[in-house]
């Protein structure tokens, strides 16, 4: 028999819960199945049904309505279901968060489908001595709702992303407060507004917000950071309040200041798309840019800049884009540009990966189009 959601929200920080076979690394599904025998949905009975012990699971199921279940246990330790087109149905999501004392942090968010009802997450630290699931204070914190009436919904990180993000939405309205994970615990970075236009694209609705503008220079927003120049160019990056980060170029001889691009705090992760870590590049739209906190600019190119920015609080996301076409690509990397090479028209970027002995740094040198040329010799620890 299920448990109502109402009482697992007020009684989930009361009980702590025995991992059966935990070890030192349980999967994402062994520690949702404790926490099912202690508070039982009909969400999580849907993703053990579909999953069975497989440790990768992407399947729409039938589950009282149409719904999809998808699990990750070796990559994203991701577990989900999510039963959209069913009034009253609850969405689950459960994910375990590695700790750097060698304990995990889980957490378990259920929110309502459809309804006015608002959605919560329930958090643990997992000890590996012990094998057991202790209840923890809330991390989303520090700070204060939009609009007194609205809604939250909680998203877990997308794939390589440990960044929690509380979307709060009020009527047609939303904002992104995000949450990045800084090996222990979650804490309150920043807010994001998503920009709505009234007009819009049927069917890119709102793509109005990241178009690039062209204003005197006089108009440049104040708070821009300087990143570079070149003759009578500059390239700025402004952090707003209430607005998404953006990248600005200025013109001293045409006397303009031109927006090239904006943050998009909603733009999906690419690192699935990527085959290899020697592959290229792959195209991203120009609206999709998740993060513009450093701009570069390109030897021998009039229209093309690097941006870059770190939106889930461990990889530098990097792209190059052509401001002149409005196209963007984004680079096989996650540290971030470490050199250019004005003569040689080339761009080295830090990336990381994993071998016996653990973390390790390389570079890999890009040219001005993307193309991946090689990778350097020597791997760097730290």
């Amino acid at each position: 028999m299920s448990a109502q959601p109402e009482a697992i929200e007020k009684g989930w920080r009361n009980k702590t819960i025995k991992v059966r076979n935990g070890g030192k690394n349980p999967t994402v599904m062994q520690m949702l199945r404790a926490f099912n025998a202690t508070w039982p949905t009909q969400a999580a009975a849907a993703i053990f049904a579909e999953a069975g012990d497989r440790l990768f699971v992407s399947n729409d199921v039938e589950e009282g309505g149409s719904g999809q279940v998808f699990v990750d246990c070796e990559d994203f330790h991701i577990a989900s279901f999510d039963n959209g087109l069913l009034d009253g149905s609850y969405r689950l999501d459960a994910r375990n968060y590695p700790r750097e004392n060698g304990h995990t942090l889980f957490a378990v968010a259920l929110q309502p489908n459809n309804g006015p009802k608002e959605g919560f997450c329930c958090f643990y630290d997992y000890n590996p001595n012990n094998y057991t699931l202790t209840p923890e204070t809330v991390p989303y914190q520090g700070f204060k709702r939009k609009w007194e009436n609205s809604h939250f919904f909680y998203l877990l990180g997308y794939f390589y992303d440990l960044t929690v993000v509380i979307i709060e939405q009020s009527g047609e309205e939303e904002v992104f407060h995000h949450f990045p994970y800084d090996g222990t615990s979650h804490h309150y970075s920043h807010t994001d507004t998503i920009c709505y236009e009234e007009e819009s694209d049927d069917e890119n609705p709102g793509l109005e917000c990241y178009e690039q503008k062209t204003v005197p220079i006089s108009e440049l927003p104040a708070g821009c950071v300087l990143q570079a120049r070149r003759g009578t160019q500059a390239l700025y990056v402004h952090f707003g309040d209430d607005e998404p980060s953006s990248v600005w170029l200025t013109d001293g001889e045409a006397g303009t200041a031109t927006r090239l691009c904006m943050a998009n705090s909603t733009a999906p992760t690419q690192w699935e798309r990527m085959t290899g870590a020697d592959s290229d590049y792959v195209e991203v739209p120009y609206h999709l840019i998740a993060s513009a906190e450093k701009a570069y600019f390109i030897p021998g190119e009039a229209h093309k800049f690097i941006v870059e920015g770190c939106p889930d609080a461990r990889n530098v996301w990097t792209y190059i884009i052509d401001a002149e076409n409005q196209t963007a690509i984004q680079l096989n990397c996650t540290e971030g540009v470490s050199a250019i090479d004005n003569t040689k028209k080339e761009i080295t970027v830090s990336a990381y990966g994993y071998d016996d002995e653990g973390r390790y740094s390389f570079q890999k040198v890009y040219s001005p189009t993307g193309k991946m040329l090689r990778r350097l010799p020597g791997k760097t620890r730290y």
